[in-house]
């Protein structure tokens, strides 16, 4: 062959295999090849619905792209800039996203579970209902962050900075809270059972547990410690209806002076017939 030749068939081959740039890290689907896709990993790209398992994704820029119920299963995309980009329904599980930036991204219903999110920046991302049991996510920036109805049991979430986040009937059992700042969180309804701190460098978990504290004077929402601490008695329901004023235990002592007699049979008597 020509020097000429085999300089354009190296050229064409060369060409062909970095078009196709979306690669398995090994064969993580056992079909004997590594290629995934040819559609290149650039920002906006259309991987919808693809099976991207394993996928090495690493440092790509997939800002604004569709990646909607996308298989991304045990992917590798640390240092990858996902901004705005649509996960929604994504299966994330194992997934390495180490340092990622995330940042307005949709992951709603998305399984992230065991994901690594170290240091990732989730800030503004919308996470409600999303599954991120035990992911790690140590020092990760959720600030603004929606995670409503979020599964994060045994989760990993030490100095992560979570302030303004909406944590809103989340599921933090066992969470790691570690110096994490919880600043203005939505907490209302979250499970925080068994999840370790402190917070926020001060804050205990036991204070951010709130419920129905009754007090002489009406019912305040507020944690157990502090509702102990005014006396009151609490209830982690977080309902003021179980608030209920505690019956008089001498009703009958119509006169007042402790003692049910003749005084008070008196008081009935004249005040017999029908009520005004």
């Amino acid at each position: 062959m020509r020097a000429s030749a085999l300089v354009s068939f190296v050229a064409l081959a060369f060409a062909s295999v970095t078009h196709a740039d979306i690669f398995q890290t090994f064969d993580c689907d056992g079909d004997g090849s590594l290629l995934l896709t040819e559609l290149d990993a650039v920002p906006g790209v259309d991987l919808s619905g693809l099976y991207l398992g394993c996928a090495d994704l690493t440092g790509a820029d997939l800002s604004n792209a569709n990646l909607a119920g996308a298989n991304l299963y045990f992917a590798r995309l640390d240092e990858a800039n996902l901004e705005d980009a649509n996960l929604s329904g994504a299966n994330l599980t194992l997934a390495n996203l180490l340092f990622a930036n995330l940042f307005n991204s949709s992951l709603t219903n998305a399984n992230l579970e065991n994901a690594r999110l170290f240091y990732a920046s989730l800030q503004q991302a919308n996470l409600t209902n999303a599954n991120l049991t035990g992911a790690d996510l140590e020092g990760a920036t959720l600030l603004f962050t929606d995670l409503t109805g979020a599964e994060l049991l045994n989760a990993r979430l030490r100095y992560a900075d979570m302030r303004v986040a909406n944590l809103q009937n989340a599921e933090l059992t066992g969470a790691d809270l570690y110096i994490a700042n919880l600043s203005l969180a939505n907490l209302s309804g979250a499970d925080f059972t068994g999840a370790i701190g402190p917070v926020a460098w001060t804050t205990e978990i036991a204070d951010l547990i709130t419920g129905s504290c009754c007090i002489p004077t009406g019912c305040t929402i507020i944690s157990d410690r502090r509702c102990t601490d005014i006396g009151g008695t609490w209830t982690e329901g977080g309902s003021c209806d179980d608030c209920s004023s505690a019956p008089d235990p001498c009703a009958a002592d119509l006169s007042g002076d402790g003692i049910i007699g003749f005084d008070d049979l008196v008081n009935v008597i004249s005040n017999w017939g029908v009520c005004p």
